[in-house]
């Protein structure tokens, strides 16, 4: 399947252990972290997870998959790109 190629997954249970980093954002230096501190505002949220853990979260619809695979690099996350359903126009990576 193609969004198995391309580390892409149906929504499930997510792993506790994924990483990113966390210091990305502390210097805005780049036209990259300007652009996604943007696409944040305009299309994340940040969600309570858990009493003691907050999840941000970003959806978009999944012709523009690409730059949810850039924000992934960029910030060294070790999580997955998830589509909402199947048959969802939706993806996200939380």
């Amino acid at each position: 399947m193609q969004l198995k190629k391309k580390n892409i997954i149906v929504m499930k249970k997510r792993s506790k252990n994924i990483t990113f980093d966390e210091s990305y954002f502390e210097c805005v230096d780049t036209e990259y972290k300007a652009y996604f501190l943007g696409f944040i505002s305009a299309d994340g949220c940040v969600r309570q997870r858990t009493k003691k853990c907050k999840l941000l979260s970003i959806n978009i619809n999944k012709k523009d998959i690409d730059i949810l695979e850039k924000f992934k690099v960029a910030i060294n996350f070790s999580g997955e790109i998830s589509m909402c359903n199947i048959r969802s126009k939706m993806c996200t990576i939380s």
